[in-house]
Formats: C-alpha cells, structure tokens, sequence
C-alpha cells in the first residue's frame, strides 16, 4: 500500500467514526501505519497467522510484543486458533496480552498449521479460554470464525448453529 491508501482508510475510519481497525499485516507494514493511527487517534488490532517461520509475519508473542511496542495505538486481535495451530499455547497469550486484545476469533484447527475443523476436533484450546475470559471478568469480544466449510460441503447454517450450541454450552459450565 501507498502511503496515500494508508491515509485513505483512516480517514474513511475517521468519517464513520470508528475508533479501532482490525488488520492482517505484516510487521514491516505495522512500522509504516503507525504514524497514521497515532496522527488520526484510530487504535489498530492486529490479527495473527500461523506462519512462525516468516520472521516479518504477525504469528508469535515476539511479533505482538513487537508490533505493541511501535504505538500505543496498537492493540491485538488474537486468533486463538491460529495461535494453537502454530504449536503456540493460545491460554499464555491470553493471559500475558489480555490488556492489549481488543477481539478474539475463536474456531478451531488441526496442529501444524493444520486445517479449520468444528470446536472439539482440532488443538484450539476453545472452551478454556472463553471460559477464562468470562471468569476474569475480561469481556473481550470474541468472534466465531467458521472457516471449515465449503471443503467438505457442510450446511453453513447447520454448522453455525453447532458451533454457537458448543459455545453457548462451554459457557453455561461452571
């Protein structure tokens, strides 16, 4: 991106009068956008991957610490299922970052940068933290991603109203 696209959405961000944008980036491109939250006042979360071997991609505690430490502008929107898919513990960034996530996806997925599957059936450590958030009083927003379907010609709706089932579940247990 221009410098002058970068411009373009904050002050888009600006007209509607937001006060956060969530991205996926690299963590070359966070240095460049910097000045451009702090100069328009806009927070911007960033969203991880699962690509840790990539040393400028947003997918480990060293990236966030990193990328948090450009601005105080800067906030995480932590993928926990991304994280656990990386071999990473998704609970450790939780609780380490929790001041500095504005959002969660939360879904699941296989080890090894594996694929999206439903809740139960990957390493996303799902129910403990959601549960983790309710119980600290955090209320971090969290987000479903239902990234799985389509490769195998699963009903979107159907699997939807299983994965809300799980959490709404999850969260009714003590």
């Amino acid at each position: 991106m221009t410098d002058a696209e970068i411009e373009h959405g904050f002050m888009a961000a600006k007209i509607l009068r937001l006060k956060l944008i969530t991205a996926s980036s690299k963590v070359s491109m966070a240095k460049r956008v910097a000045p451009f939250a702090e100069k328009h006042g806009i927070m911007v979360a960033f969203h991880n991957h699962a690509v840790t071997k990539d040393p400028d991609d947003l997918a480990t505690m060293d990236h966030f610490r990193q990328v948090l430490a450009m601005s105080s502008m800067y906030r995480i929107n932590l993928d926990v299922a991304h994280y656990a898919a990386s071999g990473l513990d998704a609970v450790a960034a939780l609780e380490a970052l929790h001041d500095k996530i504005t959002n969660m996806h939360v879904h699941d997925r296989k080890a090894n940068d594996g694929a999206s599957v439903p809740f139960g059936e990957g390493v996303t450590p799902a129910a403990q933290i959601l549960k983790m958030n309710r119980d600290r009083g955090w209320k971090i927003p969290c987000f479903y991603e239902l990234e799985y379907v389509g490769a195998d010609g699963r009903d979107v709706i159907a699997e939807t109203r299983r994965e809300l089932d799980y959490e709404i579940r999850v969260l009714n247990e003590k």
